[in-house]
Parts: C-alpha cells; structure tokens; sequence
C-alpha cells in the first residue's frame, strides 16, 4: 500500500488514471483519454484514446460519445468515417449534450457524413442555443441571416448574433457588424469539450489510495 498519493504534475496523473482506469473508474478512464489525445503528460497515443473514448461512449458518456465522433472526422485513432461521426453525434445529442448537438447541426448544414438538410441543421442549432451554447447562438443568427432552414429574418439573426455576444463569443459580435454591414459571416466548426474530471492536476490534494492496493 502506498498510501496516499498527491498528483502535482501531468505526468504523475497520467499514471494515476491508468491505475484508476483499470479499476473501472469511468471519470479516471475519460482523462486518461483526454491525455492521450492531446499528448498531455504522456506521449499523444490516438488509437489508445480512441479506444478509451469508445469504451465510454458505448456505455453511454456523452462527452465520450462527442469526442469520439470527432475523432471520425479527422481520422485520429480510427478510419477517417464522417458517417460514423454523424452517428456517434446522434446518440450524444439525442442524449441531451448540447455540444454534440451543434456538431450534428454543423454536419447537416456542411452535408458532412449526411445528406445536406438546412433545416435539420437548423433545428440542431436551436436545440443547442435553448441550451444557452453561445456559438449555437452565434450559428442560429447566421442561418437566420442567410435564410438557411427558414425565411431569412435580419432582425431574428441579430437577436441571436447578441446573446452569443453576451454569452462571450465575440465572433458572434463581429457578425453583427457584418449584418449591418452586409459582410461575411463566421462560424464555428466542431466543439469538443478539453477539460478532465478531476482535481489531480490542481494542486488540490485527494486520495490516490484506494487505486494503488
């Protein structure tokens, strides 16, 4: 027994999860991933993260389903499939997480992995935006402004332009210049969430005991 165990450093959390992750630590598993794909404390491994962020996603982690259809589309750790991205955003979205649901919008709008459907992007973005996803936001106010999914309505595409504003994307305040100014627009593409789950890289110290038996 090592007792307890303060993960000050990347590297060490790295080794922590590994351990937590073997015992079926679903949290300890995703921030394994997340080192993984990013090369954090660890060297980047895609196909080690993929396989973890599948394992997550088939139980039903949204932001482990998110990632994972990300991961589709730029062929990291996985055939390069925007098929399947479409289809692990699905699940996701339907599931309630607003990031996967303006990916899934995203993908509609581009005709990305699925037939192109402006309405179905749309309704994805509005679903996103009640949620309060400023650059769901920022992407109703372009399709409103565009006429995309809908009649196009300047006034409906500055409301939404505004509460992404206010939400702190400034991108969307540009678009708003750009609507009065009949510029071009901006947008966002895919949303992947970038945070762990854990206070092991804080210097907050928490029991590592019970993974190092």
């Amino acid at each position: 027994n090592i007792g307890r165990g303060v993960g000050r450093s990347e590297k060490d959390a790295a080794e922590w999860y590994l351990k937590a992750a073997e015992a079926g630590d679903q949290n300890a598993t995703y921030n394994l991933a997340m080192l993984y794909l990013n090369g954090r404390g660890i060297d980047a491994d895609y196909d080690k993260a993929a396989s973890y962020f599948e394992q997550l996603a088939r139980q039903g982690d949204t932001d482990a389903q998110n990632t994972y259809a990300s991961l589709f589309l730029d062929g990291k750790g996985v055939k390069y499939s925007p098929e399947t991205a479409v289809e692990w955003f699905t699940r996701a979205a339907k599931a309630g997480d607003r990031q996967a649901m303006f990916n899934l919008a995203t993908q509609y709008r581009t005709g990305g992995g699925s037939k192109q459907n402006d309405k179905k992007a749309l309704f994805w973005y509005k679903k996103a935006a009640d949620l309060n996803f400023a650059p769901a936001q920022n992407a109703v106010g372009y399709m409103y402004a565009e006429g995309r999914g809908t009649k196009a309505d300047k006034d409906r595409a500055e409301v939404w332009f505004q509460k992404a504003s206010a939400n702190g994307l400034r991108l969307a305040t540009k678009n708003t210049d750009a609507l009065k100014q009949r510029g071009a627009f901006s947008l966002i593409r895919i949303q992947t969430g970038t945070e762990i789950r854990s206070d092991v890289l804080t210097d907050k110290n928490i029991d590592l005991s019970q993974w190092l038996q």
